[in-house]
């Protein structure tokens, strides 16, 4: 499976590897210090079959095949209920080859078995994640949408909180500066904002319907907020009372269109496993599983439904 490096679901995966790493590295540490294995033994095994999954999901073969080793030589280790230090050193030196990977290295790492010597066949993990220089943790990106106003204040506030920020008029090609620019928030920086540049929302969400349109203008009329709510405005605004609460407002838009790309893409991943594994209950006539399989998937469904009618109204 290909990926890109740049996607959400992979920036928001790298993200909580490297804090499941973390986590496994420091139980490890106590563990190499005098601490308890079996009660470290079920986080850091949860943490590597997790971190394993997430890498075969998105197609990153080489870091699923490391982490998978790793959980392979810890299940072999709980009946020792005990690690040598031979075995937490191993550990700890897979840990930081695959923390290498995720941040687009290809450190060379031999997958042995630590107590069994140099005899056994070794297999080189070379293969990074992504090219040093196409780092994923590019900066946020803002289409910032303005009808004619001098906004070279606004523009640089938003770039001096890390953000990506590019301006266009609203008679701009919107669709395609979209699809060219892939924001995570669309800022519509107006004179006024009037009923008729609510049609800002629909070309918007023709190119991306998750996309959140954030509005900021003088004169914003009752009517207006409302229709705009029920369009699917993010945010209307009618000034800019303050930096931080405005940041705050477009920051919270962004950790939205995160969350809500990350659960569409989990949620297409589980109705794609949903027939097979539908199709095994049956077989072993396993009522109650599959119905409650379902059920969560319902749940699902309208947790996506309550995420996406979230919106803020700010006047």
């Amino acid at each position: 499976m290909s990926f890109d490096p740049n996607d959400e679901l992979v920036v928001e995966f790298r993200q909580e590897a490297m804090e499941s790493l973390e986590d496994s590295e420091m139980a490890l540490l106590d563990i190499d210090k005098g601490g308890d294995f079996p009660s470290h033994y079920n986080s850091i095994f949860r943490g590597f079959h997790s971190l394993k999954g997430g890498a075969g999901m998105l197609g990153m073969s080489k870091l699923e095949t490391l982490v998978h080793h790793l959980e392979t030589l810890l299940s072999k280790s709980k009946e020792e209920k005990a690690l040598a230090s031979a075995q937490v050193d191993y550990f700890l030196q897979g840990i930081d080859a695959a923390k290498e990977l995720l941040n687009g290295g290809s450190l060379e790492f031999s997958l042995i078995d630590p107590m069994q010597g140099g005899g056994q066949k070794k297999e080189e993990v070379k293969e990074g994640i992504h090219s040093k220089n196409n780092e994923a943790s590019r900066p946020y990106r803002i289409m910032f949408l303005t009808d004619g106003p001098d906004n070279t204040r606004q523009l640089e506030m938003i770039a001096s909180y890390g953000f990506e920020v590019k301006s266009f008029s609203t008679e701009s090609d919107i669709q395609g500066e979209i699809g060219k620019l892939k924001p995570h928030v669309v800022i519509a920086y107006l004179k006024q904002v009037r009923d008729v540049e609510m049609a800002v929302i629909n070309k918007v969400h023709e190119a991306d319907t998750e996309l959140p349109v954030i509005f900021c203008g003088d004169g914003i009329a009752k009517d207006v907020f409302t229709k705009g709510m029920a369009r699917g405005a993010y945010a209307l605004m009618e000034k800019v009372g303050g930096e931080s609460s405005f940041m705050s407002t477009v920051t919270n838009a962004v950790r939205k269109y995160q969350a809500m790309k990350v659960l569409n893409d989990s949620i297409d991943l589980i109705f794609h496993r949903f027939s097979d594994v539908e199709d095994n209950l049956m077989a072993k006539k396993d009522e109650e599983s599959r119905c409650l399989m379902k059920k969560d998937l319902e749940d699902l469904l309208v947790k996506r439904k309550e995420l996406k009618e979230l919106s803020i109204t700010l006047h």
